[in-house]
């Protein structure tokens, strides 16, 4: 790994490193940090091995910089990695597709839900997409075990099984 400097042009500068195959995403980082305001960080592990380590930008509005360390909200992160397990699972013969989410999610088929099924969610036809005014706070958390608060809510629109 090598530091990053191969720019060391006007700000936004970037702290951390980068293997020199990959110095791509350090200049799409780069692009993105001075097309808009604010920072950001990025980390990419390439068959076990770290290869992009790197942040930069303003973490606030005051314009202090943005460190290794520092917070940041993620929206809509887990639909790739939660969708691709899915379909491995489905792969696997351990979910179907066409099945009801209440077939392995028993508290969910409630407020008009025991038809929609893993393909509903899956393309996004469930009509669950209201989820910040059915789970309240953003600490809420879906909990499987225990009777999570979205079980009982009713869908935000029409779902496709409803048609």
């Amino acid at each position: 790994m090598v530091p990053w400097s191969r720019d060391p042009g006007p700000p936004p500068s970037l702290d951390g490193f980068v293997h020199p195959e990959f110095t791509g995403v350090a200049d799409e980082l780069r692009r993105m940090l001075r097309s808009a305001p604010g920072g950001a960080a990025v980390c990419v592990w390439h068959r076990g091995t770290c290869v992009v380590d790197l942040w930069g930008g303003a973490r606030d509005a005051e314009g202090a910089p943005w460190e290794r360390d520092t917070m940041a909200p993620s929206f809509s992160t887990t639909k790739g990695v939660a969708s691709t397990l899915l379909h491995v699972m489905v792969d696997q013969g351990r979910l179907e597709y066409d099945a009801p989410v209440a077939r392995y999610w028993p508290q969910f088929a409630q407020a008009g839900k025991e038809r929609i099924t893993l393909r509903h969610v899956l393309a996004r036809e469930s009509g669950l997409y209201h989820i910040r005014q059915m789970i309240g706070r953003c600490g809420a958390r879906i909990r499987l075990r225990s009777g999570p608060r979205i079980a009982g809510r009713q869908a935000g629109g029409l779902p496709a099984h409803a048609r």
